[in-house]
């Protein structure tokens, strides 16, 4: 399941319009929880770190998260 950012596909417009379409993507969003797939927060300046980790493990690391003083 996926929305476009700021149009409709024609073929869908029937159905679907703008109001809809934000009002599901929040519903997804409060359902998957995204906050609960990042695995890992690091400072921007262990950027090569945040690489090494996908590269050599890659079933612990889902999703990393730069952070900025």
């Amino acid at each position: 399941i996926s929305s476009q950012v700021s149009s409709l596909a024609p073929e869908l417009s029937g159905r679907w319009d703008k109001t809809r379409r934000f009002n599901f993507a929040w519903e997804m969003i409060r359902k998957i929880q995204p906050g609960q797939l990042i695995t890992h927060r690091l400072p921007v300046e262990q950027a090569a770190l945040a690489y090494q980790l996908l590269a050599e493990q890659p079933d612990e690391t889902l999703q990393i998260i730069f952070t900025y003083d």
